[in-house]
């Protein structure tokens, strides 16, 4: 039987309303024209008080001229998925993508290469998007995944998306469960904070970030870091569950290493039910 959990007022997963979108522009638009005007009058009551003649190089502003003719960059006439691409990536192909998973007891163990081809390489690199159904890697490029509900969570380097929000249309939330076992965790309360990849402002198209820049996804600075070492490992006794608001399946993730990029994890289903049965029969890599 799943384990259900009743989410009330659950986070939307999109950003994208152009109703709201005209209706900011609309404003600006008056707020501009209001602002030339205004500047126009004060400059012409200065020039019938003023006496002698302007100078030839000062051109007082035309109130009617090219007052929306920017209103590209105006707050609210912007693409929420255009600016998603633009901060996480929009790229084609995840260099040596490859997962490889084990099944125990209903428990999948696996490690999965999201290294790129390294971090020189990452900029120019896509997600690798796995399906968790299946546990195999989804071949899309960035901007397919970001329409496409074939992927569950996504990986580059030391950063992980859910399929939600601004990552996708997917329905997944997030929330980290400290002072906890895998075995043990259990389902956190509706109300305890969960997350979605929701980071594109969908007025102005701004990015909320974390760290050195990266987007602030579900998961963000999931890791502790390392000064020493330049490693990253998950916190002590801390557990992820995810929540499908689609199918109101809860699952576990343990990330027990990482290194250069390629993770070891598990993952099971909150409930009894194996997540097994549809595991491929040997790993499955992209090139």
């Amino acid at each position: 039987m799943n384990t259900i959990i009743n989410i009330q007022n659950a986070p939307t997963t999109g950003n994208r309303n152009p109703a709201n979108r005209d209706t900011a522009v609309n404003r600006a638009r008056t707020a501009l024209r209001s602002s030339a005007l205004l500047a126009a009058l004060l400059l012409s009551a200065c020039s019938d008080d003023a006496s002698g003649d302007h100078d030839a190089d000062v051109h007082e502003p035309d109130a009617t001229a090219d007052v929306t003719a920017d209103t590209d960059d105006q707050p609210g006439d912007c693409d929420p998925l255009e600016a998603a691409l633009e901060a996480l990536g929009d790229n084609d192909t995840a260099p040596g993508a490859a997962v490889d998973p084990t099944c125990q007891d209903g428990v999948v163990s696996f490690t999965l290469d999201a290294s790129v081809g390294g971090i020189a390489n990452a900029p120019a690199a896509a997600w690798v998007y796995l399906d968790v159904d299946a546990f195999t890697i989804v071949d899309l490029t960035d901007r397919d995944a970001a329409t496409s509900d074939q992927w569950d969570i996504a990986f580059k380097r030391a950063e992980i998306r859910i399929n939600s929000g601004d990552s996708g249309p997917g329905n997944w939330m997030m929330i980290a469960v400290a002072d906890t076992s895998f075995d043990d965790v259990a389902a956190p309360d509706p109300a305890a904070g969960w997350r979605t990849d929701s980071f594109v402002d969908p007025d102005d198209c701004s990015i909320a970030t974390y760290g050195m820049g990266e987007p602030e996804t579900a998961f963000a600075q999931w890791y502790t870091y390392d000064f020493e070492t330049h490693g990253v490992s998950a916190p002590e006794g801390t557990i992820f569950v995810l929540y499908d608001l689609a199918t109101h399946r809860a699952f576990r993730l343990a990330i027990d290493g990482w290194a250069g990029g390629v993770f070891t994890a598990r993952w099971a289903q909150l409930a009894d039910e194996p997540v097994c049965s549809a595991l491929p029969a040997s790993s499955t890599t992209l090139r």
